[in-house]
């Protein structure tokens, strides 16, 4: 049996596809015409009806909520099998039976019946088997081929890794005391330190310094704007010795009255000349360069003239193939630092 809304909307697409036919039929004359023009316009209100239904309802939550506004207008919830079957299963008393006003006989229709008592008696009854107490499996672990067992470790080795233990323990205190003599030094001459705290020594002490580390490494990790790194090759590029020498020139902390640098090497000769001013002369050092590599002499003076106007060294540094790095100290402070490590 048709609902009532089917029927509704199935009487308002024939309406209004006959008053499309009509419409056409005043126009055109045709019977051809109006005939296709009512169908179209059923079969499109019809495949709108259940775009409508199908998609946009089922689809988007808010059409359905602004459709549902409309009055007479609802959508049912589609029901589960599931709860279909047992709806089926479970049936009310009919309207004409005297339990239809006894709310006990209506609920112990829907109720199940209960089991039958559980005693020693029952059949499916068996008496629980004893617990045992479970014990741990001994698993072994196989041995690899060329695998080799070691015995447990004997009273004299375990006290020679315990002295080894203990000596490396003394190498980081040692570490940590000279890092607080350097930086103690340091403060002492109004340098910039990077590092203030204790707790931030200590860690650069255990984590940052090696057995091999020295005085000088200890000075780049507390005074990292004094650290020069210089690529020692690639010396073609544009102004690669002008660069080199403003890196020297930036690592002393001092300003020197130093400007206008710019270089140049001529590719085919090996000829390269720096220039600059310096207190307001012009000075320019000419020298040659074979290959693709820096000259060690044009670095050594440039060193030289650089440490020697700002009161100071530059001391090397580890570094990998084909880098150069330096940290500059002022001489006070490295008399001061050297005199401390021979006390």
């Amino acid at each position: 049996m048709l609902s009532p809304r089917i029927l509704a909307l199935t009487v308002i697409i024939v309406g209004l596809s006959t008053a499309a036919g009509l419409a056409a039929w005043a126009t055109t004359e045709q019977i051809a015409v109006t005939v296709l023009v009512a169908i179209s316009f059923a079969i499109h209100l019809t495949l709108l009806s259940i775009l409508t239904r199908v998609w946009l309802v089922e689809r988007f939550p808010k059409v359905k909520a602004f459709l549902e506004r409309i009055p007479g207008v609802s959508f049912s919830v589609p029901v589960p099998d599931n709860i279909r079957a047992v709806s089926r299963t479970v049936q009310p008393p009919r309207r004409g039976s005297s339990s239809v006003n006894d709310p006990v006989a209506v609920e112990s229709r829907f109720q199940k019946p209960d089991p039958a008592p559980f005693t020693l008696a029952t059949a499916e009854f068996e008496p629980p088997e004893p617990i045992k107490p479970i014990q741990a499996e001994e698993t072994t672990v196989p041995v690899l081929p060329g695998e080799q067992r070691f015995p447990p470790l004997s009273s004299v080795e375990k006290a020679f890794r315990k002295s080894q233990h203990q000596s490396r323990h003394q190498y980081k205190n040692t570490q940590l005391q000279r890092l607080h003599t350097i930086c103690r030094v340091l403060k002492q001459f109004n340098q910039e330190v990077a590092i203030w705290t204790e707790g931030e020594l200590a860690t650069l002490a255990n984590t940052m310094l090696s057995a091999d580390d020295g005085d000088k490494e200890i000075l780049a990790l507390l005074m990292p704007q004094n650290v020069v790194k210089l690529n020692g090759r690639r010396t073609f590029e544009f102004e690669h010795h002008a660069g080199v020498l403003n890196a020297i020139l930036l690592a002393t902390g001092s300003r020197l009255d130093v400007s206008f640098v710019n270089s140049d090497k001529d590719a085919n000769t090996g000829q390269c000349s720096v220039n600059f001013e310096y207190r307001g002369r012009p000075i320019t050092w000419r020298f040659f360069e074979r290959g693709d590599r820096l000259s060690e002499k044009f670095l050594s003076n440039a060193l030289m003239w650089v440490g020697s106007r700002a009161r100071g060294q530059f001391l090397p540094l580890d570094a990998p193939n084909g880098q150069i790095q330096l940290v500059f100290v002022v001489d006070d402070v490295w008399q001061a630092i050297k005199q401390g490590s021979i006390a």
